[in-house]
C-alpha cells in the first residue's frame, strides 16, 4: 500500500497495488499489477497507466518454473 508522497512519476510493479487516502503522487503512475485499488482522496497528478509489458515481465519466471514440475 502506498498511503504517503511521491514528488515526480511513479512506477510500481507488485501482485496488488492499493493506493491510500493520503497518497499523493506528483506526476503520472505506471504499475504492472494484477489488482489496482485507489482509495477515494489519493491524488495523482498525471496519467495512471497500466504496463502489460511489466506484469509480462514479472510473471515470466513464475511461469517457466511451473513448467518445469
Amino acid at each position: 500500500m502506498l498511503n504517503g508522497e511521491v514528488r515526480g512519476d511513479a512506477r510500481l510493479m507488485a501482485e496488488q497495488i492499493e493506493l491510500g487516502p493520503a497518497a499523493r503522487i506528483g506526476g503520472a503512475l505506471s504499475h504492472a499489477s494484477r489488482v489496482f485499488q485507489r482509495a477515494e482522496g489519493a491524488v495523482v497528478g498525471g496519467a495512471v497507466t497500466q504496463d502489460p509489458q511489466a506484469e509480462a515481465r514479472s510473471e515470466g519466471p513464475r511461469d517457466r518454473d511451473a513448467q518445469r514440475d
